[in-house]
């Protein structure tokens, strides 16, 4: 009986060694795989590569892109709230800041988004928003063609950015990480793990964000000119998955709208462990302030002006009494 026991302690041990391992599990070539969808198992045999794909994903699905773009959006939930970010944020901060959005509503930050000639804005981290428009429905039907076995945390997310702007350097840990190119065009550059000793990265447990404050976009440091990139498009109906531990930064073309998808696993969860801990550790640490009323103008004369006043124009939250992390 005690043998017994012993063995089946052994199978366990074995089963979660070999499916945590698989989680670290890196790929580094600079490459990217394209595919024709025709299952979800033959999805989750590729994405298992750790290579990035792309595939056309809109005849699979189509109901998922029909009046996915901000203006259709805004059209019928302009008082929604989105959380806007700056980009030059994340390059005049040093590496204990932490970035934080600002909310606003959807009918002011699509006239943001069509007026910021600089184009450093852009919004993420919608969930919220996605739930309350039932936005989050919608994109749930995807579950069925992208979700692999075993998930146990799933999150959605709405993305989309002024023309041209591009977001900051990062990576992830995420099992499964999709971008759903609704409508624009999106420009992505990537650069596997093995770039990181030039990327000096910054893990900011505020927000659960892993970046560099190189921008992948500019003339290229000394540094920077070790780095090698795979730069691509992504079209509207196309999907890309992104693995985790490769770096990314995607700019907007115009119009551009996105609908991100995270999968985590039980096994990935396991494995990464220790980042949920400081994670939730650090969140204990946040405390609260209502922040200031801002008056966000409808026309580009103005949207210039504040750019020359101040290096941070969206700071500020369009609500009295609005609170907000920090």
């Amino acid at each position: 009986m005690n043998y017994l026991v012993g063995f089946l302690i052994f199978i366990v041990v074995l089963f979660t060694y070999v499916h945590i391992t698989q989680q670290y599990k890196r790929s580094e070539d600079l490459e990217i795989y394209e595919m024709d969808y025709a299952t979800n198992t033959q999805l989750q045999e590729i994405c298992d590569v750790k290579q990035p794909v792309i595939f056309e994903f809109e005849t699979v699905l189509p109901t998922i892109f029909q009046n996915t773009d901000l203006e259709n959006i805004c059209n019928k939930y302009g008082q929604e709230m989105l959380n806007i970010k700056d980009t030059n944020d994340y390059y005049k901060s040093d590496k204990d800041s932490s970035i934080n959005s600002v909310r606003i509503n959807c009918s002011n930050a699509h006239n943001l988004f069509l007026n910021n000639t600089g184009s450093h804005y852009y919004t993420e981290n919608n969930g919220e928003f996605l739930e309350e428009t039932g936005l989050a429905v919608k994109i749930q039907t995807a579950d069925e063609y992208l979700k692999p076995t075993f998930t146990v945390n799933t999150k959605y997310d709405y993305i989309s950015g002024s023309a041209k702007t591009r977001t900051p350097l990062r990576y992830h840990f995420d099992y499964r990480h999709y971008y759903i190119v609704t409508s624009g065009k999106i420009t992505v550059k990537m650069t596997p793990w093995k770039s990181c000793k030039y990327l000096h990265p910054i893990k900011d447990y505020d927000t659960y964000e892993f970046r560099s404050t190189y921008n992948a976009w500019e003339q290229p440091a000394v540094e920077m000119e070790k780095v090698r990139f795979l730069e691509y498009s992504v079209e509207k109906g196309c999907v890309l998955y992104i693995p985790p531990y490769w770096w990314y930064s995607i700019q907007f073309a115009d119009n551009t709208s996105i609908y991100a998808i995270t999968y985590n696993s039980l096994m990935n969860v396991v494995a990464y462990l220790p980042q949920w801990v400081l994670y939730f550790i650090q969140q204990q640490n946040i405390y609260k302030k209502v922040a200031k009323t801002v008056e966000l103008s409808d026309t580009a004369s103005n949207s210039e002006k504040k750019d020359k006043e101040s290096e941070n124009p969206v700071r500020e939250a369009p609500d009295s009494g609005q609170i907000q992390s920090i």
